[in-house]
């Protein structure tokens, strides 16, 4: 079981991977590092990266770096989680068509109150 992460932790592994790569690219943080950078919590049990474009060295370096770190590091983006705006759409629209056809009264601003009064 490796240590918790904490701010130093985090920036230092981040700072670490800034070093390792040889391209221009971006790493975004994900999940508990964003809570932990923010000062919302002490500590995550991993950093959730994503690397924009994916990087052959900077994939190559992070093993070493979390032996280094003592460190959990996982591979993971808010689209791994969190649906996409197109699916996102077409859910809404085919909720909002479902719902239309099974509709039998007008909704009222207050959704306690019934339509006859």
């Amino acid at each position: 079981m490796r240590e918790l992460a904490d701010s130093t932790r985090i920036e230092r592994f981040v700072c670490e991977l800034g070093r390792a790569a040889r391209a221009e690219g971006r790493v975004y943080l994900t999940g508990g590092a964003t809570a932990v950078l923010h000062g919302w919590r002490e500590t995550t049990i991993d950093v959730d990266i994503k690397l924009v474009p994916d990087n052959d060295e900077i994939l190559r370096e992070i093993p070493r770096l979390k032996e280094e770190l003592d460190l959990n590091v996982e591979l993971a983006a808010p689209s791994d989680f969190i649906p996409l705006t197109s699916a996102l759409s077409s859910t809404r629209s085919s909720l909002s068509s479902t719902a239309s056809r099974q509709s039998t009264r007008p909704l009222s601003a207050n959704p306690l109150k019934s339509s006859s009064g």
